[in-house]
């Protein structure tokens, strides 16, 4: 009778433990969703766009239909501008100049100061949100965080050994979706394209989100 009673109530302890746990796991969660911190030590909202997510992604809008000139060229009046913008020549790969020129032309329509890198090359942009505490991981989102309009996503590419293509956030779909508006990309989802579009992506498709 004595065994009985310990057995039933080290269950009872093993449960709470195991509730506790839980409780404090999704806590963590919570808290991590709500108070990451960058790199200055200035709160990330990671469960609602910024207005200057909002604003990149109304700017990223605005391009859609560029195209290349030729088509297969990295060329063209708006493509020039965009890789100006992080100081490439032309005929480069553009989808990160595209995605580097609307963050800040949304800032400059704000009236903000932002440290986002004028950079074409995404391992580069991959590394700044790392090192500056923006960088949302295909785990975080399996755990619940959402991705928000106006942040980045990046797409890693295993025949490359690396992150390679991105896209900006414009909305958030059901069933795990999301579309985005991305430079040099084409029908297919090529990342290399030869125009500004919408495209819908999976979200477990994609490597990683920078938060805008």
């Amino acid at each position: 009778m004595l065994e009985a009673i310990v057995l039933v109530g080290v269950g009872g302890l093993l449960w709470t433990l195991a509730r506790g746990l839980a409780v404090l796991r999704a806590l963590d969660r919570l808290l991590w969703r709500r108070l990451r911190l960058d790199a200055e030590g200035a709160q990330v909202a990671l469960d609602r766009p910024t207005a200057l997510g909002r604003k990149a992604a109304e700017v990223a809008q605005r391009y859609i239909g560029v195209e290349e000139s030729p088509r297969g060229s990295n060329r063209g009046a708006h493509v020039d501008s965009f890789l100006r913008f992080v100081g490439l020549s032309p005929g480069q790969p553009w989808c990160t100049a595209f995605v580097a020129f609307c963050v800040h032309k949304a800032a400059d329509e704000l009236g903000a100061q932002v440290n986002f890198p004028k950079t074409g090359w995404t391992p580069s942009l991959l590394a700044w949100a790392k090192r500056e505490g923006r960088l949302v991981t295909s785990q975080e989102i399996a755990s619940g965080v959402q991705p928000q309009e106006g942040w980045v996503a990046l797409f890693y590419y295993p025949a490359l050994g690396r992150v390679a293509h991105s896209g900006i956030v414009v909305k958030r779909l059901p069933l795990g979706a999301v579309v985005t508006v991305e430079g040099n990309t084409s029908d297919d989802g090529s990342r290399e394209g030869y125009k500004v579009m919408r495209r819908v992506r999976l979200v477990r498709r994609i490597y990683a989100f920078v938060v805008v």
